[in-house]
């Protein structure tokens, strides 16, 4: 299966995500399997999403931080941050006061803790705090 895998990969019959999604899903065990399923589903809606003229590219950052969480919870850090960093590339600088992006701020914050990367932890959170403070209409007074 693997070696079939490979091959459709060098066709391009399939994404090099798409091919990474499938050596984890015979990597994972049973347990993992369904969130493994949605990982599959939410990278086709990105490549969908990503692909069609019609969608926003703004589209395609919700899908983005769900990969991001569904990646951590099967403990693939290194993806999850992968996904939730683009989820914020995607949204932008232009963004402010959305709770989505704080979400993901302090999703990719709670990662990059576990490594000890503490300079972009703080910029993380601070970031997550401004985004709140806009969502929720507070001055810097308040």
């Amino acid at each position: 299966l693997a070696v079939d895998l490979l091959a459709r990969a060098s066709r391009r019959e399939i994404s090099m995500e798409r091919l990474l999604h499938e050596a984890g899903v015979l990597a994972s065990d049973e347990s993992k399997y369904e969130t493994y399923h949605e990982i599959a589903l939410e990278l086709d809606r990105l490549v969908a999403v990503e692909s069609s003229s019609v969608g926003s590219q703004k589209d395609a950052a919700p899908i983005a931080f769900k990969l991001g969480s569904l990646y951590e919870q099967v403990g693939d850090m290194g993806q999850a941050e992968i996904y939730y960093s683009r989820a914020l590339r995607t949204w932008g600088s232009e963004v402010k006061g959305d709770l989505s992006v704080a979400r993901t701020c302090n999703a990719l914050a709670r990662i990059q803790q576990s490594q000890n990367r503490h300079d972009e932890v703080i910029s993380l959170l601070s970031k997550a705090f401004e985004h709140r403070e806009h969502a929720l209409g507070m001055s810097h007074e308040e």
